[in-house]
């Protein structure tokens, strides 16, 4: 299918160009009038990659690129003329200091073409958090679950189609079986817009009024799920198991006293087993074990992680600079066996710290925090208006996930932030309480 793609954009660019540039067009003329269908046509154009480009003058951009663009011209628009107000919180305000830290680690001096692509990869989806705000209602919700299920499907539809004809390198095989990618080109992106969206539609499935569309919602989300365990990305896994602990918790609040106490006891012994097994296999002893075919993977992940540590340690104030990790990743590597860099350090935090510095990393670590207890805080208040149950599980999938991967790359922020946008929107409980203020 991504050949297909490729092979699409070689033959008619013309063609793939003036779609990309359609849909920019509408997406403009949907932040113009306010409409939430502009932030939910970026975050579709995501999944493509890119599978079809716009060329202009001799350069490619993304669909996703000029349909943000477009976005943020129309949005700004709005904002200058006085159509609507920025909201700023603990979210966005820690993201910005992340953001401008990351923006400040260029007093370390890395490459300036490195540096600038980092903080596009920040900045973007802080912007796009900040402004989508204003464009999402209660109303929205089901259009952007029609959107996701729809979404969903076609990505399905896109790994099958990868798994019969077979495309993809070698590397990407295991198991027998080749690793889906998608539009991404690497599995793990691939499985984390999947499992961010299959958690979210399945918690919009669980709280939906409507049987049809809790039908639709479901369906979407069992098609994203199923995507995720194709791509055999076991970040992926890791992210559906945690999204969907969450999930479970919720719907505990619903059992009996004994059904509860039956759940926690089982989860207890699972527990106590898999510290059982982990001690028994003393993972902590990779380093110590002969690089192999079969233990390449995790060791390589390792020189990546050690590499990180010792970037940090060397540079806590500010970092080596964002976007410098792999030109330094061969003078800090720990294993001769792995000198080249995979581009990051196959963990989110680890990268953050390294490249920013440690503020940075406390900052990012608190805007997830404030996202998560926002949420929380949502879920109990049983706002069903704008259903935050689902992003909060694709926010603990997305950070777990982030243990393994370095998820803000190939605009995956966008769909994060997006979400995020969508379940901090102003609810009717806090327009209630707007106007019982202004009547007192």
């Amino acid at each position: 299918m991504t050949g297909f793609a490729n092979r699409l954009v070689d033959g008619t660019p013309m063609w793939t160009g003036l779609a990309g540039i359609v849909i920019a067009i509408a997406v403009l003329w949907f932040a113009l009038n306010g409409r939430d269908w502009a932030p939910i046509v970026v975050i579709m154009t995501v999944p493509i990659q890119r599978s079809l480009l716009v060329s202009l003058d001799g350069r490619s951009v993304t669909w996703t690129q000029i349909c943000l663009l477009a976005f943020l011209i129309g949005a700004a628009c709005r904002f200058l003329n006085g159509q609507m107000s920025l909201r700023i919180d603990a979210p966005v305000s820690f993201f910005a200091i992340t953001a401008g830290l990351i923006a400040l680690s260029i007093v370390a001096s890395p490459p300036l073409h490195a540096w600038a692509r980092e903080c596009y990869r920040w900045l973007t989806p802080l912007l796009f958090l900040v402004l989508a705000r204003s464009f999402f209602r209660p109303q929205s919700v089901h259009r952007l679950g029609i959107a996701l299920s729809t979404l969903a499907v076609g990505m399905l539809a896109w790994a099958i189609a990868q798994v019969v004809s077979d495309t993809g390198p070698v590397s990407f095989a295991r198991h027998g079986h080749i690793r889906v990618s998608g539009g991404f080109g690497e599995p793990n992106p691939f499985a984390a817009f999947a499992a961010f969206c299959g958690l979210l539609l399945i918690g919009l499935a669980g709280q939906s009024r409507r049987g049809l569309r809790r039908l639709l919602f479901g369906l979407g989300g069992g098609a994203a799920v199923a995507t995720t365990l194709m791509t055999q990305s076991r970040g992926g896994t890791v992210a559906l198991v945690a999204g969907g602990a969450v999930l479970s918790l919720q719907g505990l609040r619903f059992a009996t006293p004994r059904v509860r106490y039956g759940v926690f006891g089982l989860a207890g012994m699972a527990t106590a087993l898999l510290v059982v097994i982990v001690a028994l296999d003393r993972p902590w002893e990779v380093a110590q074990v002969q690089v192999t075919t079969a233990n390449w993977a995790n060791r390589e992940r390792m020189a990546h992680w050690l590499a990180a540590i010792g970037m940090m340690l060397d540079h806590p104030g500010l970092g080596i600079g964002a976007g410098a990790f792999d030109d330094q990743f061969r003078t800090y590597t720990a294993d001769w066996h792995f000198r080249i860099s995979r581009g990051h350090a196959h963990n989110a935090y680890l990268q953050v710290a390294a490249e920013a510095g440690v503020f940075a990393l406390v900052s990012y670590l608190a805007f997830l925090g404030s996202v998560v207890a926002t949420l929380v805080v949502r879920v109990r208040a049983s706002d069903r208006s704008m259903i935050p149950l689902g992003v909060l599980a694709g926010t603990i999938g997305m950070a777990t996930h982030q243990m393994f991967d370095y998820l803000n790359v190939l605009s995956l922020g966008l769909l994060f932030a997006g979400a995020w946008a969508f379940a901090l929107a102003p609810s009717e409980q806090d327009s209630k309480y707007r106007d019982r203020s202004r009547a007192n």
